[in-house]
């Protein structure tokens, strides 16, 4: 997955529209994969470690202005404070 997610991002010129779906989806497969019996638990320990540094990621782009402003909230938080 970390694999097609880089070429994807080498092969566009990747914009806050495209990251969040990325990271989105990427979430979505990890999710999956920690959970999936059939695949040995030290692999799967591995991938919680690596959601978690991705959620440590996403949490950043919940406090960036700009996922505010592409999100719509960032006015409406603008005029609450005035």
């Amino acid at each position: 997955i970390f694999k097609h997610a880089t070429q994807f991002f080498l092969h566009n010129t990747p914009n806050f529209t495209r990251v969040i779906p990325a990271i989105d989806y990427i979430n979505e497969y990890l999710s999956t994969a920690v959970t999936n019996i059939s695949i040995v638990a030290p692999i799967r320990t591995a991938v919680g470690f690596k959601k978690v540094l991705l959620n440590k990621y996403y949490d950043k782009t919940d406090h960036s202005e700009l996922y505010h402003i592409a999100m719509g909230t960032f006015v409406l938080q603008f005029l609450i404070l005035c």
